[in-house]
């Protein structure tokens, strides 16, 4: 096991002056300022098209460049195969808010400022697509996700004439706007465009409507459907979208006030399990039309084209602390998003990137592919000459962390039970887990109702993080744990600071954060 890069210098600069947490953030997070625009190749012109095709609440596992026998997505297993499968990225946080704005900024938490969400991005804070629109580039954002929209200033950059309150799918209404584009790009050489969208299909409650079309496809799948009579499928269905919450988050004692016996928890995973399914096979149909565009305008060898998540998805496991979810677990399954690469005859095609790799680094890596200088103190890493192999891959060490409970679930009935109290006991960043991944290596401190304890998991042998390894006589461990705590301090003094800035003046009102948790089925 190698010793984490910088960590012993880092702990010392953390017990000198305040600043010293600073250059402690730049070591722990892998940073080494801006990075140049050197990773571009060298025998091409920059992308014509960039797309960064950013969707939410993805579990990786489902998707067939991912999962040992999975058949799930035909269209992102072609185009995948046409580019670079990142097998160990992985995200900020669970939440969100958070994982948008360190995709967009480059920054983790205490760069960005969102603990939470709904929360606006400080305008402070440079986005991806402010920079690829003064490197020349139109920039366009198909924006359906609530909690990280325009108006939280997340999309600064895009025209207002550019931006559509849609999904970029087929299914859109205005996506006739995307075709012309790309055939005013196809026709004219001096233009060139980057695109940006963000929405879910995938998120819970799931969405059972794609599931008649993917039995269609896919009866192997389907068998729970037989072995259910028609009622007791109706009664599932009814339970889950009414109690989605309370089974998410409070799945004991959810249980048991539905009187649900062992075997109808079985069969209402399998069930859940299938919806997921479904919705992650109509999302592949979704994205494989818009490949299908972008081939169709001549454009697929000139346009680089980016598909990853803001999160993952745990769905049901026994030994979880939530069910169903993602916004307040370290699960790697919640954690350890999709990323996939390709522009064909630029980067490597069929290639595995094997090491780890984070949401912050993906700012450096398309600017830097684009030709273009990212701004200063971008904390993420320049991935391009790795990816093209003039270089080994970085050895980064990534953290994560669960977000801060949105103030207005505090008080519903959901939320606030004795099983959350039991790990989150205050809505605040000190009450926050922390995680880092080196390789196939976990560190955690979180607190399971005895206070704060550290855990370790092997996830090439433990991908279900059964078995703590963590052993507080080994040196490698107590690095790690000392790594972990140096970061939520980071985190903690950042959040405190934002929270002494915005009081009096909320960025948000407690009507719009009520209507945005809404839309995405945490509160009814």
């Amino acid at each position: 096991m190698r010793p984490l890069r910088g960590t012993a210098r880092a702990l010392k600069l953390l017990q000198g002056r305040r600043r010293g947490a600073v250059a402690l953030a730049a070591v722990l997070l892998g940073c080494g300022g801006a990075e140049s625009p050197e990773g571009a190749p060298k025998t091409a012109a920059p992308p014509r098209v960039v797309l960064l095709y950013a969707t939410c609440t993805v579990n990786k596992g489902f998707l067939s460049p991912y999962g040992p026998g999975v058949d799930l997505t035909p269209h992102l297993t072609a185009w995948a195969a046409r580019g670079t499968v990142f097998e160990r990225h992985r995200t900020e946080a669970g939440m969100s808010g958070i994982a948008y704005a360190s995709i967009l900024s480059g920054r983790g938490s205490a760069g960005h400022g969102v603990f939470t969400h709904p929360e606006r991005l400080d305008e402070a804070v440079p986005t991806i697509l402010e920079t690829f629109a003064r490197g020349g580039y139109e920039v366009y954002a198909w924006s359906a996700h609530p909690m990280a929209g325009e108006d939280l200033g997340y999309l600064r950059g895009v025209a207002p004439e550019n931006l559509s309150p849609h999904a970029l799918t087929p299914e859109a209404a205005d996506y006739g706007r995307f075709e012309a584009l790309l055939a005013r790009v196809a026709a004219d050489p001096a233009v060139r465009a980057f695109v940006f969208t963000h929405f879910t299909v995938t998120h819970g409650p799931y969405d059972e409507r794609p599931v008649p079309a993917f039995c269609r496809d896919y009866p192997g799948e389907c068998g729970i459907l037989e072995e259910l009579s028609r009622a007791e499928e109706r009664r599932l269905k009814r339970l889950y979208h009414e109690y989605h919450e309370q089974l998410a988050f409070n799945f004991p004692e959810a249980t048991r006030r539905l009187r649900l016996a062992p075997e109808e928890i079985a069969r209402l995973a399998r069930l859940l399990e299938l919806f997921y399914k479904a919705n992650v096979w109509r999302l592949d149909g979704l994205f494989g039309g818009v490949v299908e565009t972008i081939r169709s305008a001549g454009l697929e060898n000139e346009t680089l084209i980016v598909f990853t998540a803001d999160h993952g998805e745990s769905l049901y496991d026994p030994a979880a602390p939530f069910q169903w979810s993602h916004s307040h677990s370290l699960a790697a399954a919640a954690l350890d998003a999709p990323l996939i690469m390709a522009w064909p005859g630029h980067l490597p095609a069929g290639a595995r990137y094997a090491s780890v790799t984070r949401s912050i680094d993906l700012f450096s890596t398309l600017t830097a592919l684009a030709g273009l200088p990212p701004p200063d103190a971008l904390e993420g890493v320049n991935l391009a000459p790795a990816i093209l192999g003039e270089s080994p891959p970085p050895e980064l060490a990534a953290f994560s962390h669960a977000g801060v409970l949105p103030a207005d679930l505090i008080g519903r009935p959901a939320f606030t039970t004795e099983r959350l109290r039991e790990f989150y006991p205050e809505p605040s960043m000190e009450a926050t887990w922390v995680a880092l991944r080196e390789g196939d290596a976990v560190w955690k401190l979180v607190q399971r109702g005895r206070g704060w304890e550290a855990e370790r998991y092997d996830l090439a042998a433990d991908p279900g993080e059964r078995v703590n390894l963590f052993d507080p006589d080994a040196p490698e461990d107590m690095e790690r744990l000392e790594a972990l705590k140096a970061y939520k301090g980071r985190l903690v003094e950042a959040w405190r600071e934002r929270e002494a800035r915005r009081e009096g003046a909320p960025s948000i009102t407690d009507a719009e954060r009520e209507r945005k948790l809404r839309s995405l089925g945490y509160l009814r």
